[in-house]
């Protein structure tokens, strides 16, 4: 038996909480530790999934086929190896382009330690690159896991003046995208909080918070001429489309959300789909003012889709001494897909299928993917596994202790 203790309680007036990384310090318990009880992928086994979805593999069009891998260099460090379906030891980064990845996201920590700091991201984004994938940075702004519950100023960033940390923004984010030239720049992590508490709170400074995020979106204007600016919420729904309408005047490229849908009991996909063609309705400021000059700066009056974040489960089984964030009493499955192989597959082709019935919907990510379970993960936060082993793409090879190889569902991110 192994026992994990838990340091946070969820917070349930958001549905997200849950899934990512104020996840990591979600609600432990005592569990099994036995990694036969997971679907494991044998030496000669490449299952023949049965396919009766009637949707065919590659619908959609999308710019962005992304997967984030911000856990890679912890899993290199542990010595994990991957193997892709054809049972051969690959580099992830090879297996995941092969299966239709065109994109890898990354997150950035200011503090450049170990662990999602600058020189980490930077080697990771080279090795990404060489081989022909785009990237993704998301800039965290913070020193740890910028999220729902957690906007935490970066410690050499601490000042009480607006005007000095708007300035200590601009400049580091000029130098990040100059440094790691990037196809996509993400101004802030799931910020419907805020950004850099607490002079940038959403609730108490609204109107700090617009402008921390602007010089933000400005810098990286100002820093390249072909990065696409996102701006991230963890959620669909009204409360989605709201935020971005107070962003009506920012100038910034794509509107992302977080979908995860065990956290969307009885709302399938149809209610993803509403909720994005409700965001095509976004207000924008016009470029044109009412005297018929146009505005200084210019904004970009057609806002791209992304869904940031996604993944299914693939099992309900557990594969580390860490417990998963499914199944959990605030958690449940998507009506018709099952925690299998199969169900998990049918999902995420489903999903796609239903991203590309939406206006300007430019792609999704998959978070997480390679969240394998291991010794050794995240020692910032006292974990030592993965909750989140059954929502990855790659499952346990033979039994054995650090080898996994890629899901069928991998494949869905096929053109």
């Amino acid at each position: 038996m192994c026992i994990y203790i838990n340091l946070k309680n969820s917070d349930m007036k958001n549905l997200f909480n849950a899934v990512k990384v104020s996840v990591f310090l979600s609600m432990f318990m005592v569990i099994s530790c036995n990694p036969s009880d997971i679907p494991v992928i044998g030496e000669s086994e490449n299952p023949s999934l049965p396919d009766e979805s009637g949707i065919a593999i590659g619908v959609g069009d999308f710019e962005i086929r992304a997967m984030d891998v911000s856990f890679l260099p912890q899993l290199d460090r542990a010595e994990v190896t991957f193997k892709n379906e054809e049972n051969t030891t690959q580099e992830l980064l090879e297996i995941i382009k092969a299966s239709g990845v065109n994109t890898v996201r990354l997150r950035l920590w200011a503090k450049n330690v170990n662990i999602y700091g600058y020189d980490e991201v930077k080697d990771l984004s080279d090795r990404a690159k060489a081989l022909g994938l785009k990237t993704w940075i998301s800039i965290h702004y913070s020193d740890t896991w910028a999220d729902l519950n957690n906007q935490i100023t970066p410690s050499d960033w601490q000042t009480t003046d607006l005007s000095e940390l708007e300035a200590i923004v601009t400049s580091y984010t000029k130098n990040i995208v100059l440094a790691l030239d990037p196809d996509y720049v993400q101004v802030g992590n799931e910020i419907n909080k805020g950004i850099l508490l607490p002079l940038g709170d959403y609730n108490t400074n609204w109107q700090n918070f617009r402008d921390l995020v602007g010089v933000g979106c400005q810098a990286v204007r100002d820093a390249s001429s072909k990065a696409k600016i996102i701006i991230h919420y963890a959620g669909i729904g009204n409360e989605a489309k709201s935020f971005f309408t107070g962003l009506f005047d920012l100038d910034y490229d794509i509107m992302a959300v977080s979908y995860y849908p065990i956290y969307y009991k009885d709302k399938g996909l149809d209610y993803l789909k509403s909720s994005l063609s409700d965001l095509n309705t976004t207000y924008r400021r016009p470029n044109t003012q009412d005297n018929g000059q146009a505005y200084e700066q210019q904004i970009n009056q057609k806002l791209g889709l992304l869904i940031a974040e996604v993944a299914y489960p693939f099992t309900e089984k557990n594969d580390d001494q860490v417990s998963n964030i499914f199944p959990a009493s605030n958690a449940s499955l998507v009506n018709g897909y099952p925690a299998t192989l199969v169900g998990q597959r049918d999902f995420i082709r489903t999903f796609r299928r239903t991203l590309s019935e939406v206006d300007n919907t430019l792609g999704f990510g998959y978070w997480g993917g390679e969240f394998v379970a291991f010794d050794g993960i995240d020692p910032l936060n006292n974990l030592s596994g993965s909750n989140y082993d059954n929502h990855t793409l790659f499952s346990r090879y033979n039994n054995t202790s650090n080898i996994f190889k890629a899901l069928p569902a991998l494949n869905e991110f096929k053109e």
